[in-house]
């Protein structure tokens, strides 16, 4: 199971960030309809956005169509990309790695992209986000297609664990004691690690095939 997304105004969201900053690592499964808008799948964010950690599917104007890392701080953003490009109608896995305030990483099925090591440093996170980010004090970036087994580490998981996740391993095998949440979106929307309180709006459970162990 997943959870669909519309692209339009579907999300899931906590009002309390489970981290405030690096490093940590962000990661879910995702089958995007669209290779066309720019698409934040997990993302912890300031209220006003300027501020924010995101795992996006970059398919706006950008050459390629890559997963992305992103930080924003005071609303000036650095991006590490994938090295290959996500399609339309396909289960990929993304994640991202910010292992310090200088140095994030992009990677899809597994694969990394080159660390992008502009200083950046978010501050007042206060929000954990699934399917969408904070634009200018309102939700946008809205994904549009499904996602599932979205996670979240207190640390930068190495490129052995990545490439786990993208094989089909559950997140609770990897680094089990650096989790801080952990939804999979299997049926009910629900925090197996800290029970933390999640709002659904418009997003429904969807069939797909088996992706993980």
């Amino acid at each position: 199971m997943a959870y669909d997304f519309d692209g339009t105004d579907d999300y899931i969201e906590a009002t309390s960030a489970v981290l405030t900053a690096a490093p940590l690592t962000l990661a879910c499964w995702f089958n995007s309809d669209s290779t066309t808008v720019n698409q934040a799948l997990l993302s912890l964010s300031s209220a006003n956005g300027q501020n924010r950690f995101i795992l996006q599917a970059a398919g706006g104007a950008v050459s390629g169509d890559p997963v992305r890392a992103i930080t924003t701080a005071a609303n000036t953003s650095s991006n590490a990309d994938s090295l290959t490009s996500y399609t339309a109608n396909t289960w990929h896995h993304a994640a991202a790695t910010f292992e310090s305030t200088t140095h994030r990483r992009a990677f899809i099925d597994g694969v990394g992209g080159t660390a992008e090591t502009t200083l950046r440093s978010p501050t007042t996170i206060n929000s954990t986000r699934i399917g969408h980010t904070i634009v200018s004090s309102a939700r946008g970036q809205f994904t549009n297609g499904r996602i599932a087994e979205a996670c979240i580490w207190n640390v930068a998981l190495d490129d052995a664990e990545i490439a786990s996740l993208a094989d089909g391993y559950r997140p609770s095998l990897i680094r089990p004691s650096a989790i801080v949440f952990y939804v999979p979106l299997i049926r009910e929307v629900a925090d197996y690690e800290r029970a933390l309180s999640l709002t659904t709006s418009g997003a429904v459970v969807a069939v797909h095939t088996r992706r993980i162990a």
